[in-house]
């Protein structure tokens, strides 16, 4: 029996050291991720003038970065399945500081967009499994919006992060030395290896009752001995080792309940990552080709970007009166919609700074904010057994859209089609994605994992069947 602590009533559980230091890391982490992706777009004028690139040479980059985003999210959500999420994160952590670290002494555009393939790798797998990880840590009663809150964040943040650096850091030390602080979470891994234990709930997943049970001890007393993460598993989790196959895995995404999610999370990650990076990587670009300098096309996207904060708390509310459904129903729509505004005037826009950072700022508030809130949504929608799998997969489409998107927004540009009809072109997904999460979209609020994603075991037959 699993139950061996009481049941974490709301209002009961007890935000310990241990709990406080494993948000610090999950947001430090995901926010140094965030920064990552971001540093393209601001390095990427200076690097087109060093290196003499095109703009369809200078998607290249960005590109490869991405693409190697979506590799390592469906790569490392696996490996989170088979090895444990706590020794992948890790090892996503440690690829990703390597890599900023060799890009900080590049040699050529080549060599840079080989190296940051392989930095994207860490970073796609690192999201996914910090959420799949922290929602088997968290109660019920407080998983989506802690998670909801620290997505966010860690989104602004991140952003901010990249902008300042490269407010400071470019005009006196030039791009590469932003590299230096993006490898500053190689120290997580210290803290990551020696501090944090595996899930409880992999650890039964994979037939480890013992040491499940001896984590969940820990973290009870940890709670005070108010809150057991293993209160709400499944009794027969514990009787095998339930991991399975990378081709199983994938197979039960398409099984039962779980086909649908599986849909509807793969099409909504696409059109949103299409929106989000297409636009961010090309946005400095843009405005300066309206016109504004090289430290106006930086610290306008910045300034726009803090508008997102409040969108936390808006986030919040919607969260209490319809779930995360609505949340994700609701962004997406809003931002569609303004991007459509913002590229129908866009001349008339861009000529008022303040207009610009308004109208920017709402789509900075409702349309960035869906990268911090989409991950821990796909991390909650899928069994444990698959968990890293369903998170991987999910981020993975989005990466799809978020490397085919500056790719494309470059085809544009050097084809000479208005920066009007470009930011048309990125903001409609958004619009289709909000259908999606409102026909398709899973309440998952104040429901415990396993409410919301029931073992695999009940469908094995349909998992087999599949096989022959």
């Amino acid at each position: 029996m699993h139950n061996t602590g009481s049941q974490s009533l709301p209002g009961t559980f007890r935000w310990s050291n241990f709990y406080k230091i494993l948000l610090l890391i999950i947001f430090l982490g995901t926010a140094f991720d965030n920064m990552d992706q971001v540093t393209c777009s601001f390095i990427l004028p200076m690097m087109r003038m060093e290196w003499n690139l095109d703009y369809i040479q200078g998607s290249y980059m960005p590109t490869a970065a991405l693409l190697g985003t979506c590799v390592g999210a469906i790569l490392w959500g696996i490996i989170g399945d088979r090895i444990g999420r706590q020794k992948a994160l890790m090892y996503t952590i440690l690829l990703f500081s390597i890599t900023n670290l060799i890009q900080t002494h590049s040699w050529s555009y080549p060599q840079f967009t080989i190296t940051c393939f392989f930095m994207g790798i860490g970073v796609g797998g690192e999201i996914p499994l910090a959420f799949t990880l922290l929602a088997e840590f968290l109660p019920a009663h407080l998983r989506t919006r802690t998670e909801m809150v620290l997505g966010i964040l860690a989104i602004v943040l991140g952003y901010a992060f990249a902008a300042l650096s490269a407010h400071f850091l470019l005009p006196v030390a030039g791009w590469k030395s932003l590299f230096y602080v993006q490898a500053l979470p190689a120290l997580l891994v210290v803290v990551v290896r020696f501090k944090f234990p595996e899930s409880p709930r992999y650890l039964l997943a994979a037939g480890k009752e013992d040491e499940a049970l001896r984590v969940a001890s820990e973290i009870r007393h940890h709670t005070g001995g108010n809150y057991d993460p293993l209160d709400d598993a499944r009794e027969d989790l514990s009787i095998e080792d339930k991991r399975l196959s990378p081709i199983d895995g994938l197979r039960l995404l398409w099984c039962s309940i779980y086909r649908q999610r599986t849909i509807a999370n793969w099409f909504f990650g696409f059109f949103i990552g299409f929106f989000e990076f297409a636009f961010i990587i090309w946005l400095p670009t843009t405005l300066k080709n309206l016109g504004y300098s090289d430290a106006e096309s930086i610290n306008y996207p910045m300034l726009i970007n803090f508008f997102a904060i409040p969108s936390v708390f808006l986030a919040l509310s919607l969260l209490r009166k319809g779930g995360s459904k609505l949340v994700l129903t609701i962004y997406p729509l809003v931002a569609g919609v303004f991007m459509l505004i913002l590229g129908s005037f866009l001349p008339q826009i861009a000529a008022q700074p303040v207009l610009l950072v308004l109208v920017g700022g709402i789509i900075f508030f409702f349309g960035t904010t869906l990268l911090g809130i989409f991950p821990p949504y796909s991390a909650e929608v899928y069994p444990t057994e698959v968990r890293g799998t369903g998170a991987g997969w999910s981020a993975g489409f989005t990466r799809i859209g978020s490397f085919i998107g500056p790719l494309f927004g470059g085809v544009l540009l050097s084809l000479g089609v208005s920066a009007q009809i470009e930011l048309v072109i990125f903001g409609a997904p958004l619009l289709i994605g909000a259908l999606v999460m409102l026909l398709y979209g899973v309440q998952t609020h104040k429901q415990s994992l396993e409410q919301i994603s029931p073992s695999y075991l009940g469908n094995v037959s349909e998992v087999k069947a599949g096989k022959s």
